[in-house]
């Protein structure tokens, strides 16, 4: 089990914001790139992927890899996987250097606009909050702004 948040420590341990639980310890993930707070996390394709303040990232069980990381507009708020597909939503602009913002599709290699979110919705304001419905039918329930 994953957890992260809005916390820098766990009994005195530094934590950056995320821990994971084998069902009798708590422990850090060393390394995060992401530093604190983490918003969310996922895993997709057989990786725990976490976003945050500063971007995304992925964890493979011994090491991060970072999609997208740095201080800057890269604000990773929501993910889910949709069919082949991990969401990512949040307040950032030219994630991984795609040009993308707010709302974008991640295959495991590159990022894509999702669901015609550049061009319909225009979306310039931050995405906070996604609303998937069991059947992985999208529904209107996303939150914009601040």
């Amino acid at each position: 089990m994953y957890i992260g948040g809005e916390f820098y420590n766990v009994n005195g341990q530094v934590t950056g914001g995320l821990i994971s639980y084998d069902g009798m310890n708590w422990d850090s993930l060393p390394g995060n790139p992401l530093g604190w707070p983490i918003n969310d996390i996922t895993e997709f394709q057989g990786k725990i992927y976490a976003g945050g303040t500063n971007g995304l990232a992925s964890w493979d069980g011994m090491k991060w890899e970072c999609i997208d990381c740095g201080i800057g507009a890269r604000v990773v708020w929501e993910l889910h996987v949709y069919k082949k597909l991990l969401i990512v939503g949040g307040n950032f602009t030219n994630i991984g250097g795609s040009g993308l913002h707010t709302l974008v599709a991640w295959d495991g290699n590159n990022f894509s606009e999702v669901f015609g979110s550049q061009s319909v919705f225009n979306l310039r304001e931050p995405l906070k909050t996604m609303k998937f419905e069991a059947d992985e039918q999208v529904k209107s329930g996303v939150y914009f702004g601040k």
